[in-house]
């Protein structure tokens, strides 16, 4: 298995826990993962709550929601909690290439052969990560996806903190400012490299 050092696991959480948003941890993912695109949509109770999207693929989204999250095969194949797949194991690549999805949608944005896995106890409440390559790059495969598998317990604990930290909003800032008022000690939150 894919060991990751001790600063790639705080850009991880860096990434996940930034006050903006998870576009630094789109660039993280990507970076450790050797991808082009990253993907990462929360859902709450059925419906995408937060959705982040590496920037050379911030334009699918509107298309993506709109209209063809209703026929992905790979969104509607089913998967198991918690365990990363490969595309190719869920839908063969020729019905792929054969499929509108792919025809009208994925491939203008080199979505061909995703890496993912769906994280959380129920498909109501998870989180999606999807990865891609660029058809012209080699595809991903076994080693990719130890590497991801590697990754998911950092990954998931740093999901499970911003909810914790930024879980309604105004009120995770509140439940943050309280938990260090509590404190006997004076704390820094920094990054690995020492930034505040």
């Amino acid at each position: 298995m894919a060991a990751f050092s001790a600063e790639e696991i705080a850009d991880i959480y860096e990434g996940a826990t930034d006050a903006e948003g998870f576009a630094q941890l789109m660039g993280v993912i990507g970076r450790l993962m050797a991808v082009d695109t990253v993907g990462l949509w929360m859902i709450e109770r059925g419906s995408i709550t937060d959705i982040a999207l590496s920037q050379n693929i911030v334009e699918s989204s509107v298309p993506y929601l709109g209209y063809y999250q209703h026929i992905d095969p790979w969104r509607r194949s089913s998967v198991a909690l918690n365990s990363v797949y490969l595309g190719t194991d869920t839908i063969s690549e020729k019905t792929l290439v054969a499929s509108e999805f792919y025809n009208d949608f994925a491939r203008h944005y080199g979505m061909r052969q995703p890496l993912g896995v769906v994280l959380g106890s129920d498909m109501l409440n998870s989180t999606t990560l999807a990865l891609n390559r660029d058809t012209k790059r080699q595809p991903l495969d076994d080693a990719d996806k130890a590497r991801l598998e590697a990754m998911l317990p950092h990954l998931g604990g740093a999901l499970a903190l911003r909810r914790r930290l930024q879980g309604g909003g105004r009120r995770g800032e509140r439940r943050l400012s309280q938990a260090l008022d509590h404190l006997d000690m004076g704390v820094a939150i920094t990054s690995a490299r020492g930034e505040l």
